[in-house]
């Protein structure tokens, strides 16, 4: 349609964009056929913009990995294919105890017939690795030969985080009956972001630089984190989707990094925030009513 506003003889459009998928329709259908099209495109890569401060150059080809990378700061059409997390190796997985955190966050994936995983994070902004996931709790319906209910499951979860005063616990959206079980227990429930490509870029930044580490006896997350992969099908239509399976350890995960760090920074925007003053934030002024005893002497 913007081409066929070109009516004016002389006239012109000048457009730019970041590349994306090698079968995406913009490239398909228009820049492989320049010729056809009286079109002429051009290729540039981050270090060809001369308005740019070097370090800060330096600094935003830190931010990416895998194909964002190629994508961003290369500037390549460039197909998402392989291993989602290829930088994670064995120095994103700890098994000694560290420094006690400044403070803890929780998330969950839930699941019926598929797995329910949670995991605990501990954060420290300030002293690297800044987020650690530091437990696990997954249950596998089909393993165990029978779902939970609801209540079984907010029990389990509440028995997990024990004795941690976690700050928020990231839940999926759309699990709705699950949310109201734990918020009966007393816990701080918040709405994950299920923003799937932009947890994927976030999980991939801090893996690649090193703020995020797992213990090892959170196993089903380093499996599925090593295991994790680009859908090839999807890659196919132009479309970046990672291969559902196996994958509810990360999605967890994912929903964890894409809601308390949803700026990209390592800072979570409510952790100056009592326990009291984050459930008011996050349910009103009436939502100690009813949720149990204020949580203020954690902090």
């Amino acid at each position: 349609m913007l081409l066929s506003r070109l009516s004016v003889k002389g006239a012109q459009l000048l457009s730019t964009c970041n590349p994306e998928s090698p079968q995406h329709w913009l490239k398909k259908d228009f820049l492989d056929r320049e010729g056809e099209l009286d079109l002429k495109s051009w290729h540039f890569n981050l270090d060809d913009n001369p308005s740019l401060d070097r370090e800060y150059i330096e600094n935003l080809k830190k931010e990416y990995t895998g194909a964002w990378y190629r994508r961003f700061i290369l500037g390549e059409w460039a197909m998402a294919q392989g291993a989602i997390f290829e930088d994670f190796d064995e120095t994103n997985i700890f098994d000694n105890d560290l420094p006690a955190p400044v403070y803890w966050v929780a998330s969950l994936d839930y699941g019926t017939v598929n797995p329910t995983a949670c995991h605990i994070a501990a954060i420290n902004p300030k002293q690297w690795p800044q987020i650690r996931i530091e437990d696990e709790y997954y249950y596998d319906s089909a393993k165990a030969g029978r779902s939970k209910t609801d209540a079984e499951l907010a029990d389990d979860i509440k028995e997990f985080i024990s004795w941690r005063p976690v700050r928020a616990l990231y839940v999926d959206p759309a699990a709705a009956s699950l949310k109201l079980e734990l918020r009966n227990r007393d816990l701080p429930v918040i709405d994950a972001n299920n923003d799937v490509l932009f947890g994927i870029k976030l999980m991939s930044k801090f893996i690649a630089n090193k703020n995020l580490v797992v213990r090892r006896s959170c196993k089903n997350l380093v499996e599925q984190i090593q295991g994790y992969a680009w859908c090839p099908k999807a890659a196919e239509r132009g479309e970046d989707k990672p291969i559902k399976h196996n994958d509810h350890a990360v999605d967890s995960c994912r929903y964890m990094l894409a809601s308390a760090f949803k700026s990209g920074s390592l800072s979570h925007p409510d952790e100056e925030l009592s326990y009291d003053q984050l459930r008011r934030k996050v349910y009103g002024d009436n939502s100690l009513m009813g949720f149990g005893q204020s949580q203020d002497s954690y902090y």
